[in-house]
């Protein structure tokens, strides 16, 4: 829901500002690609080749046993130059 909150309120500011934006929303499977290798660098790489200004991702590890630990999102948004408004 604060995704669509979001989007809403940077697309009214978009039109008020007569502009388009790129909004991207990207299921990541936990960054498993469809070879079965997991993978930070791809998401990144698919990320930054979109060149969104506002990204949501699901199916997301980050700081679990699972993802041992690692904040995933933040290495994500480091590799792509974005922010993390987590």
């Amino acid at each position: 829901m604060a995704f669509v909150a979001l989007c809403v309120s940077v697309v009214t500011m978009a039109a008020e500002q007569n502009r388009n934006i790129n909004l991207m929303s990207y299921n990541v499977r936990n960054c498993i690609g469809m070879d079965g290798m997991v993978s930070v660098d791809r998401v990144a790489e698919v990320i930054t080749r979109n060149s969104p200004e506002v990204i949501a991702l699901q199916e997301l590890d980050s700081v679990t046993g699972r993802s041992g630990g690692r904040y995933v999102l933040g290495e994500i948004a480091a590799m792509c130059g974005m922010k993390d408004l987590s």
